[in-house]
């Protein structure tokens, strides 16, 4: 019977220890909070700004074989459309290469 009080006295030695160090630690915790108060970041601009749209000048291309020609290389580059930067289509000629 002598074990059995002697297990009861270590295991509340062991909650007494547990339970005291977590309270050590929220007491740490709120002297830290009000030693460094949280700061919300300020509302700045974002990471990556989107400038105004590059306009692209188009050298015997119309709209439609140009809309399709950078629809074409944002799926081969894996570049969101709206990310790209174009600044001439032109359209080779026949002698022009």
């Amino acid at each position: 019977m002598h074990d059995v009080y002697l297990a009861l006295e270590l295991t509340l030695y062991g909650l007494l220890t547990v339970f005291g160090v977590l309270l050590l630690f929220l007491a740490v915790i709120a002297l830290l909070k009000r030693v460094f108060p949280y700061r919300a970041p300020a509302e700045g601009p974002a990471e990556n700004p989107v400038s105004a749209p590059l306009q692209t000048e188009l050298v015997n291309v119309d709209e439609p074989t140009a809309a399709m020609i950078l629809a074409i290389v944002s799926e081969k580059t894996g570049i969101p459309p709206e990310q790209l930067r174009v600044k001439t289509i032109r359209r080779l000629g026949e002698n022009e290469k």
